[in-house]
């Protein structure tokens, strides 16, 4: 990245990043994002387009988008109180000089206030079913600007401020990120403690939504107004938020029975670091009820949650799980996915790969024979790794079926996929 690109970045991000509220008397929610596209390289061209997060609304829509010298990058954001959403989705179309990039961040940050039925005294500890939602997709083939290591982080925070250092004091929280192509979808669950401190102050709860694209390099991502929180209120409870309109959370998503086993997903360190909760300084709301006029600046967690599959969402199933060495080092990497046909008694030629190579068996019987080793023989439904320079000759043994696979490969670009040994 560019001197100016490295600029403009780290200004966007910051403009974003910054929770300090100088005070105000306004009755909303904290609603703020960063959309940033850049193409062409440098000095190329860019749009930049920053609301800080403290600003006081209850809804965002906020888009930047440009396009020189071949190449285009966009990103819009959204983020909405009356439905604890917000969403980003962005492209970038970068050239053989990789110039294009997106950055962008868009966070909510509201505190809810709750109406109870005059049977919950004063003192009552209310346990809550909560559950973040997090769906939409990076595509295929999309990349991230070099060392960043992922396409987007996000973080889902909800918790009651009047607990203190109680016993019952909770903060349920998820962090994580998404760092390769392909569709996601996921609900994490779990129980929220809040506290009703009677007639002046009620019950309420701080509730923060962050995402963040650190740096799309190509391709993709689409996660627009997908990340989501539910309740699953008692009867008779009812939410708004600090300005007063009616929350909605639409249905709860279903979870896993207990017992069953999500599937794991992959995190990182998130965000940016440091974690400063900005003190003393607090608002009213209409009510008369505090809230607070600055929070942590996205806090730098690791977690491992366990994460549930949305009703009507496909589950991956692990076929193979292998540590191999060779894999492509350079800084880009040529992606293959080849199919082939094999008749009965059909065999492929003596030869090496460079790099490992995967093959899943669509129908048959695959077997393998490595210089050196025992033959491997995979039917269909499963999947094997050819490891890189190794002499070798694949079979279809069969006399009366034939043989069908799908074969991945990842190398460097226009790397030969196979070598011929004569």
């Amino acid at each position: 990245m560019s001197s100016l690109s490295n600029i403009r970045y780290t200004v966007a991000i910051c403009a974003g990043l910054v929770l300090c509220v100088t005070g105000t008397n306004a009755s909303a929610a904290l609603i703020g994002g960063v959309a940033a596209a850049h193409a062409g390289g440098s000095p190329g061209c860019q749009d930049t387009k920053a609301v800080p997060l403290t600003t006081v609304q209850d809804h965002l829509a906020l888009s930047a988008s440009t396009a020189c010298l071949g190449e285009s990058a966009s990103v819009d954001l959204y983020a909405d109180a009356a439905t604890t959403s917000v969403g980003m989705k962005a492209t970038a179309n970068s050239g053989v000089d990789l110039g294009a990039q997106v950055n962008a961040f868009v966070g909510l940050i509201d505190r809810w206030v709750f109406t109870l039925p005059a049977s919950v005294a004063t003192g009552t500890i209310l346990s809550i079913p909560v559950s973040f939602t997090l769906d939409g997709s990076v595509a295929p083939g999309s990349s991230y600007r070099s060392g960043f290591s992922r396409f987007m982080d996000y973080v889902f925070t909800i918790s009651d401020p009047q607990q203190g250092f109680s016993q019952f004091q909770q903060t349920f929280q998820k962090t994580g990120s998404i760092s390769s192509p392909g569709a996601y979808a996921d609900t994490f669950s779990g129980i929220i403690n809040l506290i009703n401190r009677g007639p002046f102050f009620g019950m309420v709860a701080d509730v923060e939504m962050n995402l963040w694209i650190p740096g799309l390099e190509s391709g993709s991502i689409d996660f627009y107004n997908t990340a989501k929180i539910f309740l699953d209120l008692p009867d008779g409870v009812s939410v708004t938020s600090s300005t007063g309109l009616p929350v909605t959370f639409g249905t709860p998503p279903v979870v896993p029975e207990p017992g069953s086993v999500p599937e794991p997903s992959t995190w990182i360190l998130l965000m940016v670091g440091f974690a400063g909760i900005v003190g003393g300084r607090r608002r009213l709301n209409a009510t008369g009820k505090t809230m607070r006029s600055g929070i942590a600046c996205l806090a730098l967690l690791v977690s491992l949650p366990s994460m549930a599959q949305e009703p009507g969402t496909a589950k991956p199933q692990l076929l193979l799980k292998e540590v191999v060495q060779g894999m492509p080092r350079s800084e880009r990497q040529e992606v293959r996915v080849l199919t082939a046909n094999f008749k009965p008694g059909d065999k492929t030629v003596f030869h090496t790969h460079r790099f490992p190579v995967t093959v899943y068996i669509l129908e048959g019987a695959f077997t393998l024979e490595l210089e050196g080793s025992e033959p491997i023989t995979v039917k269909a439904g499963q999947a094997l790794v050819e490891p890189p320079n190794v002499k070798m000759t694949g079979y279809n043994r069969s006399t009366s079926e034939p043989l069908r696979v799908v074969i991945f490969y990842a190398s460097d670009p226009d790397t030969p996929f196979l070598d011929l040994i004569h």
